[in-house]
């Protein structure tokens, strides 16, 4: 996916974003701005961060999801994650729920624009995290030196 250049602060942030509330509502907000997704965002009823979500990232979460599912009662929503690859795998610490996206619609075209908005979703957040890992790797130790 083309990245414009005046969206590089989105992705390259001069103050790295160490919660997972902050990658969502920064993610997000650049998928909202895309005209390439216009189409398919103009169908979200909304999108929401996870504030029941650690406080703050670690360089060791390298993967972000987002998978379109069936909303249970009504709709549709992508559930949104970041986790750790498989190679740095650890019992009970491999994924952080970072958000939820929804739609009330049910169609197939709302399942085919989810589908488009969860794939742009999981490039961005990649991007974000790969062009930031020395950031967030710097701001969590400066965070644990300051305990």
């Amino acid at each position: 996916m083309y990245i414009k250049p005046e969206y590089d602060a989105l992705i390259e942030p001069e103050k790295v974003l160490i919660t997972p509330g902050q990658l969502f509502r920064t993610v997000w907000a650049y998928l909202s701005s895309m005209e390439e997704l216009e189409s398919s965002t103009n169908c979200i009823d909304y999108a929401l961060a996870d504030s029941s979500s650690p406080t703050s990232l670690s360089p060791e979460y390298d993967l972000v999801r987002a998978i379109v599912e069936t909303g249970g009662s009504e709709g549709i929503y992508i559930g949104c994650y970041l986790e750790i690859s498989v190679y740095g795998r650890r019992e009970g610490k491999s994924q952080i729920h970072l958000g939820t996206i929804k739609t009330l619609d049910e169609s197939l075209d709302a399942y085919m624009k989810m589908g488009k908005i969860a794939g742009a979703f999981t490039c961005i957040g990649e991007m974000y995290l790969w062009k930031n890992y020395k950031k967030i790797e710097e701001a969590v130790q400066r965070k644990e030196g300051q305990k």
